[in-house]
């Protein structure tokens, strides 16, 4: 019952996520204010047309009154909060069997982490920029997260199972890291954002899942760039935005040291 709500929650949440990055790059009235409608003929959208991801399917993915394409963001984005939302909860499962009330507030609170960095994803996968606004949620979840985790009392938990400062020294370092990288090269090689993000993982996962995210994102912008290189999408001097695959990392990180925790000192 539990991963049913957490299902729904995500794409309830991703819904909303869309409406927030659309409204961040344009500032186009208030995040929570004003009907949602169709970017291309302006029309206001039923609430029929707003059912997350059920809506899509059965408009086959095209406006109900231009009959133009919707953007692939909106379900993608649902669906990826939908499968964030339930990663959360899985990898909450162990507090829940021993507090379920501390439990589940730590599942919401690494879901709302989670919804910060999709936001991250996306913003700066179109925009090459990092929405600080994303960011601040993100620390103040993951500090929230692992106060909740400390204070629990929580025994014999491996992936959280940290003191508190070291979670905090991990976030430091990795900002520290990125924030050097983008000052030494003037920001040709990593942008500052990076380092806010990495600062979200560090809190979140501490220093040895974090090392791990960071690999992991190193390994995925390599590979995709060389293969927009040799593709020919991008030049040897284009630039590509890191926070997405820093975020990719998080994720990646995050699924390991639930489903085969080994694995973290292995990729060490």
């Amino acid at each position: 019952m539990s991963v049913i709500i957490f299902l729904v929650l995500g794409l309830i949440v991703g819904s909303f996520l869309n409406v927030v990055i659309y409204r961040l790059h344009s500032e186009e009235g208030g995040i929570v204010s004003g009907r949602s409608h169709c970017r291309r003929c302006n029309n206001d959208l039923r609430w029929i047309d707003n059912i997350p991801l059920i809506s899509y399917i059965f408009l086959c993915g095209k406006c109900r009154y231009c009959k133009k394409p919707i953007s692939w963001q909106y379900p993608m984005v649902e669906l990826m909060c939908c499968f964030a939302f339930v990663l959360a909860l899985v990898g909450s499962g162990r507090f829940i069997s021993e507090n379920a009330s501390l439990g589940y507030g730590i599942a919401g609170l690494t879901a709302t982490v989670f919804a910060a960095m999709i936001v991250i994803f996306v913003y700066d996968l179109k925009y090459m920029e990092v929405p600080m606004i994303a960011i601040w949620i993100g620390v103040i979840a993951s500090i929230a997260t692992i106060g909740v985790i400390t204070l629990g009392f929580f025994q014999g938990v491996e992936f959280f199972g940290l003191p508190a400062f070291l979670h905090a020294l991990s976030g430091a370092m990795a900002f520290l890291f990125f924030f050097l990288l983008s000052y030494l090269s003037d920001e040709t090689w990593m942008g500052y954002g990076d380092g806010f993000i990495a600062l979200v993982i560090g809190l979140l996962l501490g220093p040895l899942a974090t090392f791990v995210a960071i690999v992991v994102a190193v390994w995925l912008g390599t590979i995709v760039g060389l293969s927009l290189v040799i593709f020919g999408s991008k030049g040897m001097k284009s630039a590509i935005p890191f926070g997405p695959f820093l975020v990719g990392g998080m994720f990646v990180s995050y699924a390991i040291g639930i489903f085969a925790p080994h694995w973290l000192s292995v990729l060490w």
